[in-house]
């Protein structure tokens, strides 16, 4: 059996691996080319002060000329609304790695089969390379007195599973805790992360993978059997029999729209930051004998009325990389760094409303607020600075608790799981779109809302849904 899968994000990559193990003919169509090489960065003043907004992974001229493409072709225009570039290209998880949060048993509760997706865990962590063993290295974080009063929940990996560097380091290096303050975090980041470009690249030598780049899928037109409506309006010519849609939130939910040949608007569901910045002129001798970490710090867990705000803090020192606007160069930076702390808090999805307006014109994406901004950060800032006074923490003005503006968050999810028309739900437990057999969509815009680092799951729920797609396939055959 020969499938299409549209994108070539992580969800895309997982769905690939799944189905060419069963032996499937799998064609993965890419709007750009992984085989092109990489043009040098170019070189950037750094600023005193570090823009956290910015991955330096978006120096990539090939990913900008990409992306402007992307927005061009579908005439993405936006309102109130910053980082579209890093949301249509998939989120920073195709740039920063998958974050590992472990969902919650509250969060897979949202699944009729939630704790079947967990089973897939073993063969994700192998993808990753991560031995969940080894946080027990983190064992001695949790005996400092002040930690054991802030943070009250029992399971140390609901904190710690996401720091694949950290765990990386503590396996290659054999790291004592004495010398991980030495660790150049950032800068050694890249190095570790699930590269899906470069996974696409070691997938070529699959004799059932058959990889067709430089083409952008503008629409999907169904008569006697499906056709792949190409940009200028040109058909792609390949026999297949099913369709996985794994083009990003954005790629996938217009793509969806006009099959559907609706001209409709989607919520997009994410999660609104505060970001942080901490100094403490003391920091030697105050933080040294009480926690000799440095890359999760703290990590708090803040509830204001009901509601919960999660939040970590890293500490700068050591810390090289463009995406702090750090250089070695900059001397008086370098000096200031080893009392600085950054970090941002997350808030409850419901706080922001973001929307996809799609018409057969233009695609419009913006936000509104819902809460009142001025209230909230005062209740936070106020419970925020009652813990971290325990570290010597205090507020770093120009920037402290600063709300980043809707679409400065790239963890964008949910657009078609949750939208119904005509009372109907657009997709079904095999994430296929429903009166539209074998046309299935498997990315961020078919998963459920409320993580606040999504990529981990989402490559569990790719691997799962697939292996679900095809143990239906075989019944039906049968």
């Amino acid at each position: 059996m020969n499938i299409v899968i549209i994108g070539s994000g992580i969800s895309a990559v997982i769905v690939a691996k799944t189905f060419l193990e069963y032996k499937y003919k799998v064609y993965l169509i890419d709007s750009g080319n992984v085989l092109d090489k990489e043009t040098k960065k170019n070189k950037k003043q750094y600023k005193f002060l570090p823009d956290i907004k910015k991955s330096p992974k978006y120096n990539n001229k090939n990913l900008t000329n990409s992306l402007k493409i992307f927005k061009k072709k579908y005439n993405i225009k936006t309102k109130n609304f910053f980082l579209v570039s890093s949301l249509i290209s998939g989120g920073l998880s195709n740039f920063w790695g998958a974050g590992l949060e472990i969902p919650s048993l509250n969060y897979l509760k949202k699944y009729p089969f939630g704790k079947s997706i967990m089973k897939e865990q073993k063969y994700i962590d192998r993808e990753l390379k991560v031995d969940k063993d080894k946080f027990n290295f983190f064992n001695f974080f949790f005996k400092q007195k002040v930690v054991k009063k802030m943070l009250k929940k029992k399971n140390k990996s609901v904190y710690f599973s996401k720091f694949l560097l950290a765990i990386e380091h503590y396996n290659n290096k054999k790291l004592t805790i004495d010398d991980y303050n030495n660790i150049d975090l950032l800068s050694s980041y890249n190095k570790s992360i699930y590269n899906s470009k470069h996974q696409i690249s070691n997938l070529l030598s699959n004799k059932n993978f058959y990889y067709v780049p430089n083409t952008f899928v503008k629409n999907i037109k169904r008569k006697k059997f499906f056709q792949l409506i190409t940009d200028n309006k040109q058909q792609l010519n390949i026999r297949f029999d099913k369709i996985i849609i794994s083009s990003g939130t954005v790629g996938s939910t217009i793509l969806v729209d006009r099959i559907l040949n609706y001209s409709e608007e989607y919520r997009l569901h994410h999660t609104p930051m505060l970001k942080l910045m901490y100094f403490t002129f003391l920091l030697p001798l105050k933080i040294k004998n009480k926690i000799k970490f440095s890359l999760p710090l703290l990590n708090l867990s803040i509830h204001e009325k009901k509601e919960k705000f999660f939040g970590s803090l890293m500490y700068l020192n050591n810390i090289s990389n463009n995406f702090f606007g750090i250089s070695k160069s900059n001397f008086i930076f370098s000096f200031i760094k080893k009392f600085i702390f950054v970090g941002n808090i997350f808030l409850p999805s419901n706080y922001s409303n973001t929307f996809i307006n799609i018409n057969k014109n233009k695609t419009l994406i913006y936000s509104t607020d819902n809460f009142n901004r001025k209230n909230l950060i005062s209740m936070l800032k106020k419970k925020l600075n009652s813990f971290l006074f325990k570290f010597n923490l205090f507020e770093f003005f120009p920037q402290n608790l600063k709300f980043l503006e809707n679409g400065s968050d790239a963890h964008y999810t949910s657009t078609l799981v949750n939208k119904s028309i005509k009372g109907k739900k657009l997709l079904n437990d095999f994430s296929e779109l429903n009166n539209f057999k074998n046309v299935h969509i498997i990315d961020g815009s078919s998963i459920k809302e409320g993580l606040y680092y999504p990529t981990y799951f989402l490559m569990l729920y790719a691997r799962f849904i697939s292996k679900k797609i095809i143990i239906n396939d075989k019944k039906n055959k049968n």
